[in-house]
């Protein structure tokens, strides 16, 4: 079953739990992961208007993880944003700075994770992901299968391409999916020689 991303393990944890919730170790992971997605589409200033309580903190993630110099950029911008447009040519500096990466961030959060593995207790897998999703009641149908759809119709379609039924709905799944149309559940596909209805393998 494939692995899930680490993010989509902290963001349902965070949907379950709260930020509140959350262990130490998710909560330095969606701090950065949270600034950082924010950093680069609307610059550090973007952060610190949207997330002003957290800047103290994902000033400490940041030196939690090893990077001290993205830390100290985000903690100068978030000095200088007080509404003075003397200030606005510096902090687009200090977001173009932080944005070119003065540390691999990537790395550095690859090997905190590794480092705090069992604090991550988000799902690992996309089948536990789809259960966590279905026991707190949030939608697990792909979008298409909420349209109006003929099951019965799809179905029919699929089940020559298809050597097993879902079983959370018995929808057929062809073996080369890897998900349920109608309910999403995972699957994976199937380690078989079957074709898809265009004939691609």
């Amino acid at each position: 079953m494939k692995q899930l991303s680490i993010e989509d393990r902290v963001l349902e944890r965070l949907a379950v739990v709260g930020e509140s919730g959350l262990t130490k170790a998710e909560r330095t992971y969606w701090l950065i992961w949270n600034l950082e997605g924010q950093a680069n589409n609307n610059g550090l200033e973007g952060f610190i208007y949207n997330c002003r309580d957290m800047v103290d903190t994902a000033v400490q993630a940041l030196l939690d993880v090893g990077a001290p110099g993205m830390a100290g950029l985000l903690l100068e911008a978030s000095r200088l944003c007080n509404g003075s447009s003397a200030n606005e040519s510096r902090i687009d500096e200090l977001s173009n700075q932080f944005t070119d990466y003065p540390e691999d961030l990537s790395v550095l959060l690859d090997s905190f994770v590794a480092a705090n593995e069992c604090q991550f207790l988000g799902p690992k897998t996309n089948l536990e992901l789809w259960h966590a999703r279905k026991d707190r009641g949030a939608e697990t149908a792909p979008r298409r299968a909420r349209e109006n759809i003929d099951f019965v119709q799809e179905a029919a379609i699929d089940r020559p391409h298809s050597s097993r039924g879902c079983p959370e709905c018995g929808q057929p799944v062809p073996d080369y999916r890897e998900t349920c149309k109608r309910c999403g559940y995972p699957l994976g596909k199937e380690n078989t020689s079957s074709s898809t209805p265009g004939g691609s393998p």
